[in-house]
């Protein structure tokens, strides 16, 4: 990344890349359904590459409302072999997967975290005929993506964005806008490390002589470092510091009286 803008052949593969509805979330209180950019649609409005679709896998299954549960699907893979065949012909392959618009908000809690339904074995169908994927996530909350953090050659955390998602997404992946922004939550390796952020409640205590590491607070079977900490974020934009000076060697206390 970037893409290039022309003479390549582009695969989007996942239902929600062709979703207007996913992308205003379920807040969006009285928006219209169907009236979000898709991105697929931002993707043929951006570029002059040959697009071509197909949906992999439903996320979820009959109508969506936000008032009811959402049945999601966890069985059904027919789409699988047309995402393959798309995918093997493809110089780059685009992948939308993620959450439901109904699956995150007021009383949507998931006790697991990962990519929901038959999505993750989608995303290694498809890695397997093509390993030339860019992953776009689509999502209310932190996902567990280790798998994907480990094979996938680019992530990029779309959220839900509203009305114009698909021109926003299109633009960062052809390299019409930089992208700087920081993550405002944390994403764990797997869902045993939530809660995950600074000063969560030690487990452990210090150890009687170090460096026993046996009673430190830590996991036995995971890394105790979240897969990206808060503020993690990456640019196309190279930067290095050099030549640095300091202008002051000592740095004057302020004190402030509370009252």
């Amino acid at each position: 990344m970037p893409l290039k803008k022309k003479g390549q052949n582009i695969a989007v593969i996942g239902v929600l890349a062709n979703d207007k509805t996913s992308p205003l979330g379920s807040w969006r209180i009285a928006a219209d359904d169907n009236t979000a950019v898709s991105v697929l649609e931002g993707l043929a409005k951006y570029s002059g590459n040959k697009v071509t679709y197909a949906k992999g896998a439903d996320v979820a299954l009959g109508e969506a409302s936000f008032p009811f549960e959402l049945e999601i699907n966890t069985t059904d893979k027919s789409g699988f072999e047309e995402a393959k065949e798309v995918a093997k012909n493809a110089d780059v392959v685009i992948m939308v997967l993620g959450e439901h618009g109904f699956q995150s908000g007021e009383a949507r809690s998931r006790s697991k975290i990962g990519l929901p339904g038959v999505q993750q074995g989608l995303l290694e169908a498809v890695y397997a005929v093509n390993k030339n994927i860019v992953l776009v996530l689509n999502n209310g909350r932190p996902l567990t993506i280790s798998w994907a953090d480990a094979h996938i050659p680019a992530i990029v955390e779309g959220w839900q964005l509203g009305t114009q998602s698909g021109h926003a997404i299109a633009q960062v992946l052809y390299g019409d806008y930089n992208p700087s922004g920081k993550l405002p939550m944390t994403f764990p390796r797997s869902v045993g490390q939530v809660p995950i952020y600074y000063n969560y409640k030690n487990t452990g205590r210090p150890a009687a002589n170090e460096p026993n590491s046996v009673f430190w607070s830590h996991y036995i079977d995971e890394s105790s470092t979240p897969l990206y900490a808060f503020g993690h974020g990456l640019s196309y934009t190279s930067f290095s510091y050099s030549d640095l000076k300091v202008t002051k060697f000592q740095i004057t206390m302020l004190r402030f009286p509370l009252s």
